[in-house]
């Protein structure tokens, strides 16, 4: 059996990013500050359904998701801090980043932190 709290979290995440990914696709910028474009809107829903997924797999599962989207998303931040971008692919703002960081310890301090079952 697995902690509640990681798979609540991990679920919650997920339909978070999920929303806003969604949002991003009709609503520009989301709730007036985040600007983000198409392949950030994926990047987003991508993630969200990998956590849900992640969330209903088991504690391994979400463990080595979380490693992988804290560290993606942790390079999403600094790619953001340093370029302002993403390879030329995407302009990375500011209120972005910093969800990014959000993001990305979150999922990190899941996967790192849950107990072993």
């Amino acid at each position: 059996m697995y902690p509640a709290n990681v798979k609540t979290a991990f679920l919650t995440v997920g339909a978070l990013l999920i929303v806003i990914g969604a949002l991003g696709f009709v609503q520009d910028p989301i709730l007036g500050i985040l600007y983000v474009g198409p392949l950030q809107n994926l990047i987003y829903v991508g993630a969200g359904i990998a956590a849900i997924g992640a969330a209903m797999s088991g504690i391994g599962t979400m463990r080595l998701c979380g490693r992988m989207l804290g560290i993606a998303f942790g390079g999403l931040a600094i790619a953001g801090f340093a370029t302002g971008g993403l390879f030329g692919l995407a302009t990375l703002t500011q209120a972005a980043n910093y969800l990014h960081v959000a993001v990305s310890l979150l999922f990190l301090y899941y996967a790192l932190l849950a107990p072993p079952v």
